[in-house]
């Protein structure tokens, strides 16, 4: 790891927050840059940055695929909406280690480029998951997210 990916490791852990209980945001820096809302021992929301934007919501519980999950952000005042796509284990090749065949992983999205991560970094007030098993409001850490920002607009 370079020096300057040491850096920018370290001052996304320093600005994310050290509770394994509550739920808080929290930045990685590994294949990509992401940022997780949840606790340390488990995620309820990802967001990815790297050539792409990604959110991905972990399924919490074992299911089969029962309904529709959309994930809503405010971004200069308008409400905007994504349906996810439902990942299954034991389709398209995902194996799943905790969970049976034909049960639900995770609800993800990918958007081409940086730029819709960029604004739920930038510009984003609150972001809420819904669907038949989740339900989720949160708002943004203003610093940590001005840290990835920061990480998305220089990661290659």
């Amino acid at each position: 790891m370079s020096m300057s990916c040491r850096r920018i490791a370290a001052s996304l852990l320093a600005a994310s927050s050290t509770s394994a209980l509550a739920d808080d945001w929290r930045t990685m820096k590994e294949e990509s840059i992401s940022l997780s809302y949840g606790t340390q021992t488990g995620a309820k929301l990802e967001i990815f940055c790297d050539k792409d934007s990604q959110v991905v919501v972990p399924e919490p519980g074992h299911v089969k695929p029962s309904g529709t999950v959309t994930f809503s952000y405010v971004v200069d005042g308008k409400t905007k909406t994504l349906r996810l796509d439902t990942e299954i284990c034991g389709s398209d090749g995902l194996t799943c280690t905790d969970r049976k065949d034909g049960e639900v992983s995770a609800y993800k999205k990918t958007i081409p480029g940086k730029k819709l991560a960029l604004a739920w970094a930038e510009k984003a007030t609150s972001f809420s998951v819904k669907g038949p098993t989740i339900e989720l409001t949160m708002k943004p850490n203003k610093a940590v997210f001005a840290t990835l920002a920061a990480a998305c607009k220089t990661w290659k």
